[in-house]
């Protein structure tokens, strides 16, 4: 009798192809997600810093000149609605400036670390208001404190009724938390909302976001990655979505604080 020799392969392969076939599936869609994320991120950031080339103002110049020295630099969007209690919600990214040049590095600037903010407002709330806020850190000892996580409680007093108002002028510094630096807020603010409340909540690292954007992909999930990792220049920047930003922060490093 003739022997028969098979013709497929074991189905042990097949099914080991068939599992590279959706990792690859699923990388291709989660960095496609990515690129839109990162380009949105970074056009909102522009648009932030583009409000400081306003000239003559007072408190711009004084965080052009945090700007040109900065350790780094957070990009925050928040919410604030209630009517009687207030809730507060928020989003954001730092990005830091790396010190001297290292083999391989294409950008001066590392990969954005996401965080994210809530807080309840205790008190009389009523209306709606939204935020884009830049701060500016200029102590390796405030931004490790800040994405490290840290809650706070304070009282706040506020109108807001319009659009692109000055909440906090950038001339006059805020102090964080448990340190004795200061960090310059600029923040433009929309909506309509009358705020007068004790204000309780936290800041904490966004590691599920951090992870979907910089993360490596497997069979097993997404690897753990920390906001450290990210801010010291261990992960690759994103230079073609955040490219862009890179360059208005690197004009601003480079530029003469007082120009």
């Amino acid at each position: 009798m003739e022997e028969v020799v098979p013709t497929t392969t074991p189905s042990s392969l097949t099914f080991a192809q068939g599992d590279e076939a959706v990792v690859e599936s699923v990388a291709t869609g989660v960095a496609q997600a990515r690129q839109v994320t990162l380009q949105r991120d970074a056009e909102g950031a522009i648009n932030i810093l583009r409000r400081l080339d306003t000239p003559a103002a007072r408190e711009y110049r004084a965080l052009r000149i945090a700007l040109h020295t900065a350790k780094a630099v957070a990009f925050l969007t928040q919410q604030t609605r209630g009517l009687g209690l207030g809730y507060m919600s928020g989003t954001g990214f730092v990005v830091k400036r790396l010190d001297g040049p290292r083999c391989g590095r294409t950008s001066i600037f590392s990969a954005p670390s996401y965080f994210r903010t809530r807080a309840v407002c205790l008190g009389a709330v009523a209306g709606f208001e939204y935020t884009q806020s830049l701060l500016v850190f200029t102590s390796d000892e405030e931004l490790h404190h800040f994405i490290d996580g840290e809650g706070f409680v304070g009282a706040t007093l506020s109108v807001t009724a319009g659009s692109d108002m000055l909440r906090n002028r950038a001339a006059r510094p805020k102090k964080v938390a448990r340190t004795q630096s200061n960090t310059l807020v600029f923040t433009i603010a929309a909506g309509a909302l009358a705020n007068l409340s004790l204000k309780v909540g936290w800041t904490a690292s966004d590691h599920a976001m951090n992870r979907k954007l910089f993360g490596t992909l497997t069979l097993f999930g997404t690897n753990e990655i920390t906001p450290r990792q990210l801010l010291s220049g261990l992960v690759e920047s994103p230079v073609v979505e955040f490219r862009p930003l890179y360059c208005v922060l690197q004009r601003y490093a480079m530029r003469r604080p007082y120009d």
